[in-house]
């Protein structure tokens, strides 16, 4: 299982458990590294929501 794979499935794991959108969670944290100027945290986050849209 990939990183990707693996951070995809704990993401909707844990926001599944607190009750909020998987994909809200993952735009937060790409904001967060757009504001960093860290694209290549940029383009994981990217690869992780279309991991979870499928």
């Amino acid at each position: 299982m990939t990183n990707i794979a693996r951070v995809s499935a704990h993401i909707s794991r844990l926001s599944a458990k607190q009750g909020v959108d998987p994909f809200a969670v993952v735009g937060l944290l790409a904001i967060h590294a757009l504001c960093d100027v860290d694209f290549v945290k940029l383009r994981f986050w990217k690869h992780v929501s279309e991991n979870l849209a499928g």
